[in-house]
């Protein structure tokens, strides 16, 4: 499968006798209805649902138009109580309070997990798959995160720059394309003249 093979790029290959087998295939799944561009259509499954939606009731589409702000990424658990748990997004410190009727059976303080969490009535829930990493990876997994953020902060500055640069030449450009018409035009008015000239 094609979409199979572009989501391993990203995360690995996925192999049947691994342990996290199914919660992988879930987040596969996950990934190809709500990220994956279909080239086709340009759209993600979601989008597409969204798009040929004249069968579905209203009610349900207004839903399922939140998801389309889902949110994935990795999370560290802050707080469990009952009925939901606050989760911090790793890549941007952000907190979130999700309603989970299973919090205490699901989730221990300072569990790292991949999950992705769906906007709804205000709210946020857990579609229900996560990826858990062991304690011993979360150092490792919070330096790597370090390392992105600051690669993403340095191409940010660099498009900066490279989108300053550009507007300046465009500047100069434009004024350079007005200087030459101003020019040819000079030049069409002294040919006329000329011309006036000789019939004179």
């Amino acid at each position: 499968m094609l979409a199979r093979k572009e989501y391993q790029k990203y995360t690995g290959e996925i192999f049947e006798d691994d342990k996290s087998y199914e919660d992988r295939m879930a987040l596969f799944l996950e990934w190809y209805i709500f990220e994956r561009i279909d080239p086709s259509k340009e759209q993600t499954i979601l989008e597409s649902i969204i798009s040929n939606s004249k069968e579905v009731p209203s009610s349900i589409l207004i839903n399922i138009k939140q998801f389309i702000n889902n949110i994935h990424g990795l999370f560290i658990v802050k707080k469990i109580k009952d009925g939901s748990v606050r989760v911090m997004n790793l890549f941007t410190d952000k907190k979130y309070d999700i309603y989970e009727p299973s919090s205490k059976l699901y989730f221990s303080k300072d569990n790292v997990f991949e999950g992705r969490l769906l906007p709804y009535k205000e709210s946020y829930f857990f579609t229900g798959n996560f990826c858990f990493h062991p304690d011993g990876t979360k150092k490792y997994i919070k330096s790597e995160i370090k390392k992105i953020l600051t690669s993403q902060k340095s191409n940010e500055k660099e498009l900066k720059f490279k989108k300053t640069t550009m507007s300046k030449e465009f500047k100069v450009l434009n004024n350079t394309t007005g200087s030459i018409k101003k020019l040819q035009e000079k030049v069409i008015t002294i040919n006329n003249e000329k011309e006036i000239n000789k019939i004179k």
